[in-house]
């Protein structure tokens, strides 16, 4: 903003301000940062529904491609692959390459070293865990009936399945939404664009119990991707879907007794990861990093609250649960 739109004294805004933050007045001193940019709710707004725009677009065009295909090929694992590839095609041209230019000089704040790849592993398991708590509980409570899509996959995995799956599917997705989404509102600050890029991430999934679960998986990609790089976040991907493709694998084997040593060691592995990133959280140099990080800061608090109180935002929200929800009742029946 100009310097003329602030009193000398009580840095207020000008109610004529054309960002429209009268609303916003009375700011203390010691809430202004000098070092943070001019904020700009009109082009956040604006990058905030395109990336909504986009996701539609890039839902409809999936499910095309989809049904395009499969009176052609019968292989559901390169239907997937070819499906989000076609898919993705619009996004990139009306949205992603602008926003992977614009952020292809940003160079991540840290290196992410084995360790901090551990550790995220750690907790995108916690918080996959505390998700699906809260999944099963509203699925409980609502009488809510979804299909497990994972374990569809797990029992019906082959070769380009677990190529999809491992591979192709993580990449996509995380060019998708952390390379184009995320990368399209990262200018206006992490809590907002991480949130959008994990909502529409975690929504995309299609049915209530990967749309709810994933959102812990979403949010700890779209923390990586934010401070550190969307490739970090795609071995990330990579590495969770290998190990629930893994263990779709031991859930097949004719030796039973096998199968069952495997699945205590994945538990044992996955029980040890958890704990490590739990330990990890107390350990200073960790927490002060991720404090710095999500410093909740005076622009990082308009834009969010631009974001949550956007009508677009939350029609958005509210026809993606309806989406997910009653397909599963007729799906069902």
């Amino acid at each position: 903003m100009k310097d003329e739109n602030f009193q000398t004294e009580d840095k207020t805004y000008d109610e004529n301000s054309n960002h429209g933050f009268s609303h916003y007045q009375t700011l203390d001193n010691n809430n202004i940062n000098p070092e943070e940019p001019e904020i700009d709710i009109d082009g956040a707004k604006s990058r905030y529904r395109k990336s909504i725009l986009m996701f539609i677009v890039y839902f409809i065009s999936n499910i095309l491609a989809y049904l395009l295909l499969e009176p052609f090929i019968k292989d559901v694992g390169l239907i997937n692959a070819l499906s989000v590839i076609i898919s993705i095609i619009p996004i990139y041209l009306f949205m992603g390459k602008r926003a992977l230019k614009e952020t292809e000089d940003i160079r991540p704040s840290k290196k992410l070293s084995v360790v901090d790849l551990l550790f995220f592993v750690g907790i995108m398991y916690l918080l996959s865990i505390a998700f699906s708590h809260i999944t099963n509980f509203f699925m409980r409570t609502f009488n809510i009936r979804s299909i497990n899509v994972t374990e569809m996959i797990q029992t019906s995995l082959n070769t380009t399945l677990f190529i999809y799956a491992v591979f192709i599917g993580p990449f996509f997705e995380e060019l998708n939404y952390r390379g184009f989404h995320l990368n399209n509102t990262r200018r206006y600050g992490a809590y907002s664009s991480i949130l959008l890029s994990t909502l529409i991430f975690s929504f995309a999934h299609g049915n209530f119990m990967q749309g709810i679960g994933t959102l812990g998986i979403g949010f700890v990609l779209g923390y990586v991707a934010y401070f550190y790089s969307f490739q970090d976040a795609i071995i990330l991907h990579i590495l969770n879907n290998l190990i629930v493709s893994l263990l779709g694998m031991v859930s097949t084997m004719a030796n039973q007794n096998t199968a069952k040593t495997l699945f205590i060691a994945f538990d044992l592995a996955i029980l040890g990861l958890i704990v490590f990133a739990i330990i990890s959280l107390f350990i200073k140099k960790r927490r002060d990093n991720i404090k710095k990080n999500l410093k909740y800061t005076r622009s990082e608090k308009i834009y969010l609250k631009a974001l949550l109180t956007d009508p677009i935002f939350f029609v958005y929200i509210l026809i993606i649960l309806i989406l997910m929800i009653l397909p599963s009742f007729i799906v069902l029946e």
